[in-house]
């Protein structure tokens, strides 16, 4: 990877945040489930 293309390297923080996101929305979405179940 050369430091005149940050390209990929920003894809791939876009990615992992994105997959943090859904992560902490898949948690929460089954937190609310479990609490609605109970």
């Amino acid at each position: 990877m050369t430091a005149t293309s940050p390209y990929p390297l920003q894809l791939c923080n876009t990615r992992k945040t994105a997959y943090r996101v859904t992560v902490a929305f898949t948690a929460s979405v089954t937190a609310q489930k479990r609490e609605h179940f109970c």
